[in-house]
């Protein structure tokens, strides 16, 4: 079996090293591209297990590309999305603070640094457990799609002996126009 495939659409060319990194962590082979429109196309060549799409993106792109797999039907049932957070940075509050950073607590510390936004090894475990629900995903369908149906029973052309009216018998029979009844009428 192939390793997972990862296509990813990374918010600027500064994230594309982590992202690859996080690819190498999952075991996946990683496809990048510059532009939702490139990322469609794509998908015609191969089909990713997990499209990995910017924090801002637009409704256009994003019904696009919801559009373009609903077209692939079953065959892409398996692919997740994912955001791409934005990535911790080390922040450091000697600089020029903006207006909502004088709500945060003060440090003690002149020039204290801090950091915002996701871990690159938190976003790596959630990229796994995407992948893995997609591959699951992918073999489920493989599976259903090479079970073949088991015949069913040739019909036969004999009457069942039945001495017993339909009533008697348990079969439904009408009572009045558009009515039926279950068992024995009075």
């Amino acid at each position: 079996m192939s390793a997972p495939l990862i296509l990813a659409i990374p918010p600027d060319r500064r994230q594309a090293p982590k992202i690859a990194a996080i690819a190498r962590h999952a075991s996946a082979e990683l496809l990048l591209a510059e532009s939702m429109e490139r990322a469609i196309a794509m998908l015609s060549d191969r089909l990713p297990d997990l499209i990995l799409t910017p924090t801002l993106l637009s409704h256009r792109d994003e019904t696009a590309l919801a559009e373009r797999l609903r077209e692939l039907g079953d065959v892409a049932a398996h692919v997740q999305t994912l955001t791409i957070p934005i990535f911790e940075t080390a922040a450091s509050t000697s600089q020029k603070r903006g207006v909502l950073s004088s709500l945060r607590k003060k440090s003690k510390g002149k020039g204290h640094a801090y950091t915002v936004g996701c871990t690159v090894d938190a976003f790596a475990e959630q990229v796994v457990i995407y992948l893995i629900r997609a591959v699951e995903a992918r073999i489920a369908r493989r599976a259903v799609q090479t079970q073949t149906p088991e015949p069913e029973p040739e019909p036969t052309h004999e009457a069942p002996e039945n001495t017993e009216g339909p009533a008697e018998a348990g079969h439904c029979v009408p009572a009045e126009a558009g009515h039926y009844v279950h068992g024995p009428q009075n």
